[in-house]
C-alpha cells in the first residue's frame, strides 16, 4: 500500500466457463497481507466474503454466468508499505 488506509468494502464478481457442478461450490475472496520484503502472507478473516453465492451440485451452468457479492463495514486497517493480495478460492 502506498499509504495507510482502512478497507471498508470488498466487491467480488465471478464468471465461469460452461460446466456441471460436481458439488455445492461457494466461490469467495479474502485479503491477505505481508510486510515489505516478505512473502509470508496472513489471511484477514474479517475480509472474507460470506458464502451467499454458490453453484449447486448437479446443476448445469452456461458460459459467463455472473455471480457477485459484496461485504461492507470490514474496517481492516492496512499500514503504509504493507503488501496486499486478493486471494480467491472455491469451497465445496
Amino acid at each position: 500500500m502506498p499509504y495507510s488506509a482502512t478497507i471498508n468494502t470488498i466487491y467480488m464478481t465471478v464468471a465461469n466457463s460452461p460446466f456441471t457442478a460436481f458439488a455445492n461450490i461457494n466461490p469467495h475472496i479474502i485479503l491477505a497481507t505481508a510486510l515489505i520484503g516478505r512473502n509470508t502472507f496472513t489471511l484477514l478473516p474479517e475480509t472474507r466474503l460470506p458464502k451467499t453465492i454458490s453453484y449447486t451440485n448437479g446443476s448445469t451452468y452456461p458460459a459467463n454466468m455472473i455471480l457477485s457479492a459484496t461485504r461492507n463495514n470490514i474496517r481492516a486497517v492496512v499500514a503504509e508499505g504493507t503488501r496486499v493480495a486478493i486471494c480467491g478460492q472455491s469451497l465445496p
